[in-house]
């Protein structure tokens, strides 16, 4: 019986770190790609959470673009949902921040900024008093404060601040008999 219940532990923790593959994407992982002469844009990254972006429209320049509009309290309101773990490129990069694309198209970058913490976080284009405003497909949106939380993740593979490498031991075989 302890057999059953050690293979089922064994079994259900090797399930849960099998699926943890996404690791937040640090400063530290970023200077170390780019001292093996790595270039950042050619990694993959992806969002740890979900990003909402909503503008309101007048109902007489309702159209759809790249999200959804939905019509609430009399007013039609464009969302733009970019969904956890949407993956995306960097198409630019300065020493302190990543521009990135999560959808084709003109004008749908988002920035990134390294934060405090060695996270690179997403970045408000404006910040008028309490509103947070993001520059996206060519329009404005507001955005909670909540969306600034989000960060890049990458594979754990590429995270990984060593190289190793593996082989598989072939066994030895006994040739001919031997005494007892």
């Amino acid at each position: 019986m302890k057999n059953v219940i050690f293979g089922m532990a064994a079994a259900s923790s090797f399930l849960f770190i099998s699926c943890v593959s996404k690791t937040p994407f640090l400063h530290q992982t970023r200077q170390q790609m780019e001292s093996g002469q790595l270039n950042v844009e050619q990694l993959q990254f992806y969002t740890d959470r979900e990003i909402v972006f909503t503008r309101e429209l007048a109902s007489d320049k309702v159209k759809i673009y790249a999200g959804k509009i939905k019509h609430e309290n009399g007013k039609y309101i464009h969302r733009v949902v970019i969904k956890k773990h949407t993956p995306g490129v960097c198409v630019s990069k300065d020493s302190s921040s990543l521009l990135m694309v999560f959808e084709k198209g003109k004008q749908r970058e988002l920035q990134f900024r390294l934060s405090a913490n060695e996270y690179y976080t997403l970045l408000p284009s404006i910040e008028q008093g309490q509103d947070l405003l993001v520059h996206y497909d060519g329009k404005v949106y507001k955005t909670d404060t909540e969306m600034l939380e989000t960060k890049l993740l990458v594979k754990k593979k590429i995270a990984r601040p060593y190289e190793m490498s593996q082989r598989k031991a072939k066994g030895v075989r006994v040739a001919g008999r031997f005494p007892i």
